[in-house]
Order: C-alpha cells, then sequence, then structure tokens
C-alpha cells in the first residue's frame, strides 16, 4: 500500500529540523512545550498544521522563537518552489 503526501509537510521538517538540532526526543519536546506527544508526531509527519498558540509552545519546547522556525519553514517553501520550477523546464 502507497502512502499519500502529508499535506502540510514544511512545518512538520521545521520542527524536525529543530528537534534534531537541539538533540531532542518528540517526548522531550512535547513535555516541555505541554502539547501532547501524539501531537508532535502528527505536525512532524505533516498531518497537522498547528494553530499559532501551539505553534509557540512547540518553538518554546524547542528552544527556538517563532521566527525562526517561520524562516526556516519560509527558506524550505522557497527551495520546493525553485525545484519545481526547474523540473518543469
Amino acid at each position: 500500500m502507497s502512502r499519500s503526501e502529508p499535506p502540510n509537510p514544511t512545518i512538520g521538517e521545521t520542527i524536525r529540523f529543530f528537534r534534531h538540532d537541539a538533540g531532542l526526543t518528540q517526548e522531550q519536546v512535547a513535555l516541555e512545550a505541554e502539547i501532547n506527544n501524539s501531537e508532535i508526531s502528527n505536525l512532524e509527519r505533516g498531518w497537522r498544521n498547528p494553530k499559532w498558540e501551539t505553534m509557540k509552545k512547540v518553538a518554546k519546547g524547542l528552544g527556538v522563537s517563532c521566527w525562526q522556525m517561520v524562516k526556516h519553514a519560509e527558506e524550505l517553501d522557497r527551495e520546493r518552489e525553485e525545484r519545481r520550477a526547474q523540473s518543469q523546464q
């Protein structure tokens, strides 16, 4: 059975990037962020988009600011768009 692409991969990739960079587990981030571990998992896999309050909690749990997360996500989106444009040429 093939898995479909998650609808929101960018935020998940961003959370995973900062989590790995900090050397944290999903459980550690969830504990620091005061949210459920399954929520971190769903966010990282791209199956959920966080509300602003959740985003602030996750950033706190990761030890980064929301603007750092947004900047990283925008960079990922820009890279994706560039690859997509190049593949269409």
